[in-house]
């Protein structure tokens, strides 16, 4: 018997929550949780595969930030049940989330997809990659300085998950180049009004983040027909 993937389910319209319990228990494939209702206690979010979660619960962001323990560290992606974008931008930009947006109202068979293919990348993607003197998790788009750099002064870099995926496709072709063919088909699968011109956007983006804090330890070189990544291994 295959282990369920766990939900953790936080939607104040109860008719809502109920319709979610029953269709992802119909599944078969899922166990989903409702927090618990006691003031004090604590749940550890990185004992579910996913989160889904409403604005209105972002609109009372302290306690839900407290019971949940929402910090940098959290290995679980999100997945917000939004009435408007700005609601989820103004309540969501002061902790490090991976999260989608879903507006309502949805279909399940939509929400359905789009938790599935969360969870299925967001487990692809929880490595932890040790550049020089910094820890770069892809899943939370950080370049964090090592608890062992001898170097305080060095700051953590945030990524945009195109930075992400750019940076992780360098680090698994660090022994040779990648084309810009390989970057887009990888990262943009080839969606039309991708040109090598985005990619080279975001790759000057990406240079100018590390430029500051990390290019003694990290850089992106332009080569023929494409671009390849070069280490260095001191971490002091």
């Amino acid at each position: 018997m295959s282990i369920k993937k766990r939900i953790l389910l936080i939607e104040k319209d109860k008719y809502l929550r109920n319709e979610l319990l029953e269709h992802f228990s119909a599944t078969g494939e899922f166990e989903v949780f409702l927090p618990e209702h006691t003031p004090n206690s604590k749940l550890n979010i990185n004992h579910y595969d996913i989160v889904l979660i409403d604005t209105q619960s972002l609109i009372d962001f302290e306690p839900i930030q407290n019971k949940l323990q929402l910090n940098a560290k959290n290995l679980t992606p999100f997945i917000i049940l939004s009435d408007t974008d700005n609601q989820v931008n103004s309540n969501i930009s002061r902790v490090t989330l991976k999260y989608l947006i879903i507006k309502k109202p949805f279909r399940f068979v939509a929400l359905l997809a789009k938790v599935r293919t969360e969870i299925s990348v967001f487990k692809r993607n929880t490595t932890t990659y040790r550049i020089g003197p910094y820890d770069f998790f892809p899943h939370l788009g950080l370049l964090k300085p090592s608890e062992s750099a001898e170097r305080k002064e060095l700051q953590t870099i945030k990524l945009t998950e195109k930075e992400s995926s750019i940076l992780i496709y360098l680090l698994k072709s660090e022994a040779s180049s990648c084309s810009r063919v390989e970057l887009l088909d990888f990262i943009w699968g080839y969606k039309d009004g991708i040109t090598t011109h985005t990619l080279e956007t975001h790759i000057y983006r990406l240079r100018e983040k590390l430029k500051s804090e990390a290019s003694e330890f990290i850089s992106i070189l332009t080569v023929k027909d494409g671009y390849s990544l070069v280490l260095q291994t001191d971490n002091k």
